[in-house]
């Protein structure tokens, strides 16, 4: 399951300053220790919304180097039902309980590295965002709150154009679609056809470009041309383009998405969610994707710390 790895530089705020933030791992460790209920080395808390679902925080390592934790948020269950496969016959999700008592969750990873105060997340569609881990401050501390910076890929197709050993798999393109006249030319449909049918609003369409090799093949395999067709890209885009990006990777790395434009700094993983055992494929325990999740975040942040250090000013000094 390939995931996007999402990155913030965290602040620590007192009532009327930005406080150092190195203190974050002290105050984060007084407020666990202090709200949190302990079951087998897990450390949850509470962090429930004003709707009355829960959202809970199961933090599985905070008092060393870094804080690793899953956020969790309750689904009603009455949008979920379950089935017994072998009669499929279905019933309610913990039929006869309230959402008070049992529930379903989705959920978000976080990994924040307390030297440099850089923060990792992997959302889920739904789940609680990384904005929650702020609650644990504004329910259980009087004075402080965080904030969080998204870290920007400034100029980030100069973190692969001049390297060695580049090649690009896919280039990308996103401009607004002008007029009916356009698409006319484009896809040979006629003028009245498309009237009727699209709204031509400004900025209500768009269309995307995307040049890619056949069966996974590379555009470029190496660096010469790889920077050969960046220039030939940057010579071309306009004002009228919305979005440029390439998939690349440079000396031997992952192939990871590169933008032309100032966008966020992010990260692929991937989340292996199940193993074959005896030819079948066996789903993992909740426990085995919590370490499949801890192993996939570590190796992005090491991946990546020299370049998140520069890009967000952040030493760890």
């Amino acid at each position: 399951m390939d995931k996007k790895v999402n990155y913030y530089k965290v602040e620590l705020h007192s009532i009327n300053r930005e406080e150092d933030y190195h203190e974050i791992k002290g105050k984060l460790i007084d407020i666990i220790n202090s709200n949190s209920d302990e079951n087998s080395g897990l450390h949850i808390i509470e962090l429930n919304d004003e709707d009355g679902l829960h959202v809970i925080a199961d933090i599985f390592d905070y008092d060393k180097e870094y804080l690793f934790m899953r956020l969790s948020g309750q689904k009603p269950t009455g949008s979920y039902i379950q089935r017994d496969y072998k009669n499929n016959i279905p019933k309610a999700v913990f039929d006869g309980k309230s959402e008070e008592e049992r529930g379903i969750e989705s959920y978000t990873y976080a990994f924040l590295k307390y030297e440099t105060g850089i923060l990792e997340i992997v959302n889920q569609k739904g789940a609680p965002n990384y904005k929650k881990i702020n609650d644990l401050f504004t329910k259980y501390s009087d004075n402080y709150y965080l904030k969080f910076r998204p870290i920007p890929n400034s100029n980030g197709i100069d973190l692969i154009y001049g390297k060695k050993e580049s090649s690009i798999s896919r280039i990308e393109i996103e401009v607004p679609v002008p007029n009916a006249d356009a698409l006319e030319r484009i896809f040979g449909w006629k003028q009245k056809e498309i009237l009727d049918i699209l709204d031509f609003q400004e900025d209500s369409l768009k269309a995307v470009l995307e040049l890619s090799g056949i069966d996974r093949k590379k555009i470029t395999d190496d660096s010469e041309k790889t920077d050969k067709l960046i220039d030939v890209v940057k010579g071309t885009i306009t004002n009228g383009v919305r979005k440029a990006k390439l998939r690349g990777k440079i000396n031997g790395k992952k192939m990871q998405d590169y933008s032309f434009f100032d966008e966020n700094f992010t990260y692929p993983v991937s989340i292996n969610t199940y193993k074959i055992s005896d030819g079948r494929k066996v789903y993992l325990t909740a426990q085995e994707l919590i370490i499949q999740y801890k192993s996939n975040l570590e190796m992005a942040y090491i991946e990546n710390e020299d370049l998140l250090k520069m890009i967000s000013d952040r030493n760890g000094e």
